[in-house]
């Protein structure tokens, strides 16, 4: 089964700047990495690693073009940039 979403994931790593997973497939993936030596296992995150997704984000907005920023509230809202992340609440 594990093999199965292995190559699930593989297939949309190339088309993907980062991937939210489970904590234990994120594991999975990581070892998988190392012995590949693929050098993908930057690109996956999960709720315990909250921090390093949030600083990703950071990292984005930081780089966007005002205009950009504005196109994004316009679309979203003033709260665009507030996370959802009530589903992860215990």
């Amino acid at each position: 089964l594990i093999h199965i979403y292995l190559s699930f994931i593989s297939a949309f790593t190339p088309y993907c700047d980062a991937l939210f997973i489970d904590n234990a497939f994120k594991e999975n993936v990581k070892q998988g990495d190392k012995n590949l030596k693929l050098g993908i296992s930057d690109k996956f995150y999960s709720a315990n690693d909250f921090n390093g997704f949030f600083e990703y984000l950071d990292n984005i907005e930081a780089s966007a073009s005002k205009r950009h920023l504005h196109k994004v509230k316009e679309v979203y809202g003033e709260d665009w940039g507030q996370p959802y992340i009530t589903m992860y609440d215990e």
